[in-house]
């Protein structure tokens, strides 16, 4: 019979350690492993930095001049109840009354 490398009873079990693969094998250069270094340490985080933290930084900003909006009609309308009020009341005359003779 010929030797099968691949066969099934040729495989033996997984160990707990041996869920990562091995990258040993992989043999890279010194200039490769700076530039995967760089990758994780540097672009990944940056990456992260742009897509998540940018757009709620952008969120916030956009809420907070919607709350500034809201505080300014606020006041509008505070002010716009007390002039009704004043106008309204009895003794307010718009035109001081003519002289009399």
């Amino acid at each position: 019979m010929g030797y099968a490398p691949n066969s099934p009873s040729q495989h033996r079990p997984r160990t707990q350690n041996e869920h990562w693969p091995d990258l040993s094998a992989l043999r890279l250069s010194r200039r490769e492993r700076l530039l995967v270094a760089a990758l994780v340490f540097a672009v990944l985080p940056l990456g992260i930095f742009l897509t998540v933290l940018v757009p709620l930084h952008d969120h916030r900003l956009q809420a907070q001049a919607t709350e500034a909006e809201a505080q300014a009609l606020l006041v509008w309308v505070a002010d716009q109840t007390v002039e009704k009020s004043i106008c309204s009341s009895p003794t307010f005359l718009p035109h001081p009354p003519a002289p009399l003779g």
